[in-house]
């Protein structure tokens, strides 16, 4: 039989294997679509040869053999089928089936690319956006999120968005971003969907909507999206483009929680230990603290440590409060810096050290923690843990006071009344101890951390 004549018997090969992998005119039946697609192969048919390929590489009608799946995607590959050299590419991207070799990926899904393949096009621009098996080139990557963006696929619209937003490979433009992440949004992607509900939240791109913000999250949301989850729950907890619900801001949380995202589970925590849209339990609260701690969170981790300091919920214990501090405290957290200070400052936990005390108070109250301020200024006045300077002591205490922190507010008007620190002032001594009787602001003046 001559070629010309086995063409059209490898076609209807193909036909019927497909037929039979679908169930269409057919009751489905895998293993008879690849005894099809096999025969139309060995024939020399390119898609039956990919189709084979698909069949090895998922295990469907046959064993799971990725090896025999990379073969029959190189001889279909060989022939220009670009979904083969795609999918040849992305085997050599995982190392699955063959050896990892990002360079003949690359190559591979230049040739598909080359033959408009949306998916190669996407593939090749991430690749120059990482510079795997390619020279970085974010101009390039975004020329080829353009083109596969273009073909209507939705990772290459959201790609080319995220470029736009970040100024990558192409002038930063929050129309833009916003515009190619409405595309992708339409066609159901959740990150899209995310991404349009962001710039509606900030107005990027966009005008404002804090209901437009809330609309796209529960998409994405309802998609298993889990920052979509925390960002609607967030919006039912301050009542932000919805109606303010506690109790639905607990059931986003949790489904976003239960997915690991560490701030979730850290709000969730806040939720259980407050009473906030569910009754207080502080074995829950413990629970998902821990968790977003284990994952690093500075928030959950200070948390912990007030628990372990107040017993509740644990048994209470200095030390552990320390520890959960001092961890808190080296992500840079202000509040656990300033109870750490209290730490070094009483013992508790921890051996008594005024310098580290002093230490950690200045780097809260850089942070801008009033409370902080008022106590670095205290180890300034007082001579603890740093050389005594009542001037540096006034200039923390006013930080602090011009935040309304009523305890500097009257040290600062003891150093005016007495001249400590600053030039005597008697009517400035009244001006604050005045604000602190009536509990108003001060009108402040322009100061600079030091």
């Amino acid at each position: 039989m001559s070629k010309a004549e086995a063409a059209p018997s490898a076609q209807l090969q193909l036909e019927l294997g497909l037929a039979h992998a679908r169930g269409v005119g057919v009751e489905q039946n895998e293993q008879k679509a690849v005894d099809y697609f096999r025969s139309a192969a060995q024939r020399g048919l390119a898609s039956a040869q990919f189709n084979l390929g698909v069949a090895y590489a998922q295990g469907k009608g046959v064993e799971r053999d990725e090896p025999l799946a990379v073969e029959c995607y190189r001889l279909a590959a060989q022939q220009g089928l670009a979904l083969a050299q795609f999918n040849l590419g992305v085997a050599y991207a995982r190392g699955t089936g063959v050896e990892r070799d990002e360079q003949l990926a690359v190559q591979c899904y230049r040739l598909a690319a080359q033959q408009g393949l949306a998916l190669a096009q996407f593939n090749l621009g991430v690749a120059y956006a990482r510079g795997t098996g390619v020279g970085r080139d974010d101009c390039l990557a975004a020329s080829y999120y353009r083109l596969a963006a273009d073909r209507g696929l939705a990772l290459g619209q959201l790609y080319l968005g995220k470029c736009y937003r970040r100024g990558r490979g192409v002038g930063q433009d929050h129309a833009q971003a916003f515009y190619w992440y409405q595309l992708a949004a339409a066609q159901g992607l959740a990150q899209a969907q995310f991404n349009v509900g962001v710039a509606c939240e900030r107005g990027e791109g966009t005008p404002r909507a804090p209901d437009q913000a809330a609309k796209y999250y529960r998409l994405a949301a309802q998609q298993g999206l889990a920052a979509a989850q925390f960002n609607l729950g967030v919006c039912y907890a301050v009542g932000q483009g919805v109606e303010r619900c506690l109790v639905q801001a607990v059931k986003w949380q949790r489904l976003a929680a239960q997915q690991g995202l560490a701030e979730a589970q850290f709000r969730l925590g806040v939720c259980y230990e407050s009473g906030q849209g569910v009754a207080p339990d502080y074995q829950r609260a413990l629970k998902w603290y821990s968790r977003a701690a284990r994952q690093g969170l500075g928030g959950a981790q200070f948390r912990l440590g007030a628990c372990s300091a107040a017993g509740r919920g644990v048994a209470r214990s200095h030390v552990q409060a320390a520890r959960w501090f001092s961890l808190a405290a080296k992500q840079g957290h202000s509040r656990a810096l300033l109870n750490l200070g209290v730490c070094y400052t009483t013992g508790q936990g921890v051996r008594r050290s005024q310098a580290r005390a002093a230490n950690c108070y200045q780097a809260a109250a850089r942070r801008g923690l009033a409370a902080a301020q008022f106590r670095l200024g205290l180890c300034y006045a007082l001579g603890r843990g740093v050389p005594l300077d009542s001037a540096t002591a006034v200039y923390w205490y006013r930080l602090a006071a011009e935040q309304g922190y009523a305890t500097a507010r009257l040290r600062l008007s003891l150093c005016y009344q007495r001249g400590d620190g600053i030039g005597a002032d008697k009517s400035r001594a009244v001006y604050w101890r005045e604000l602190v009787r009536a509990g108003l602001q001060p009108v402040l003046r322009r100061t600079t951390v030091k």
